[in-house]
């Protein structure tokens, strides 16, 4: 039978699966000796370790890039929502001096609870995308947002 063993079949076998040497050999009704002995002469072992190994990192690999892609889905995500949040708010400082009073668009002052509202939610918004840093950072980077200084209007005096 030593003639007709085919040890390719058997090898890949082996390392495709976890199957031990032993039981390789008994479910090709072989010696084990002989099994056990082919093998270690040809580093079976070494080469399953190899090969498990490399599907290991293949596995590893590939989980990373779904974790990276699912991360940069989720930023690009949020940069659209920013971006949309920047453009409505845009459209709100153009259309906060503007009143409706029965259809009619009627000019009225801007009050200072608006501006610093809008101020607040602008730099809230370039915070978190990063536009800015909390530590105010001077590392002669552009970051293509100017913080405008906070604007100290008068109260207006209510007992007039």
């Amino acid at each position: 039978m030593g003639s007709e063993i085919n040890w390719n079949q058997l090898k890949v076998e082996y390392l495709s699966s976890n199957i031990s040497l032993r039981r390789l050999a008994d479910s090709h009704g072989m010696n084990r000796s002989t099994v056990l002995s082919y093998a270690r002469r040809h580093q079976w072992r070494k080469d399953k370790v190899k090969m498990h190994t490399a599907v290991d990192t293949a596995i590893d690999q590939r989980l990373v890039d779904l974790q990276v892609d699912a991360a940069v889905s989720k930023a690009e995500k949020m940069d659209r929502m920013v971006d949309d949040l920047f453009d409505r708010t845009a459209q709100a400082i153009l259309d906060l001096d503007k009143r409706f009073i029965n259809g009619e668009v009627v000019s009225v002052p801007i009050s200072a609870k608006d501006i610093r509202s809008l101020t607040s939610a602008l730099k809230d918004l370039a915070e978190i995308t990063g536009y800015i840093s909390s530590d105010d950072s001077d590392d002669g980077e552009m970051t293509g947002v100017v913080i405008l200084p906070e604007i100290m209007i008068p109260q207006e005096d209510e007992s007039m």
